[in-house]
């Protein structure tokens, strides 16, 4: 039963570790999704760098030690898969990488943002302040424009 436990929670930690990798893909115009993933970015990102321990590879060692298992020390990135993966690499280095992967779905975030908001800044913003604004006329050519039409 224990063995079932250990297997249930380390196809969470790689599922959590897949969205974490690929969620940005996945959010597409879902912004409550995409807040989602940001979040667990952040998550993520603290975790990585920062003192704490991840609670799935804590529950993971208590199921462990409860099943009379053998339990592993570092932490789960580097116990599977500096062992099948990269097997000289270092805790630090796995660290720095796993902070990149964010660094990089924040980019594509920022990137989504930046042309969202430059697509409504064209098509269908309200008029500046004045009194009209230029628009484009079907000859293609600039005509100015009074607000109410």
């Amino acid at each position: 039963m224990f063995a079932v436990a250990v297997c249930f929670v380390l196809v969470l930690h790689l599922l959590f570790i897949w969205w974490i990798i690929f969620g940005a893909a996945l959010t597409g115009g879902r912004r409550w999704l995409a807040a989602l993933h940001m979040t667990s970015l952040i998550y993520a990102a603290a975790i990585e760098a920062g003192p704490w321990s991840c609670p799935l590879t804590l529950f993971e060692g208590y199921i462990r030690q409860r099943g009379g298992m053998t339990d592993y020390r570092e932490p789960f990135l580097v116990h599977y898969l500096e062992a099948t993966v990269y097997p000289h690499v270092s805790e630090l280095v796995l660290a720095w990488c796993a902070v990149a992967i964010c660094c990089a779905n924040f980019g594509i975030y920022l990137l989504r943002w930046r042309r969202e908001r430059q697509g409504r800044s064209v098509a269908g913003s309200p008029p500046g302040p004045g009194s009209g604004i230029l628009r484009r006329a079907p000859d293609s050519s600039f005509s100015k424009v009074s607000k109410s039409g």
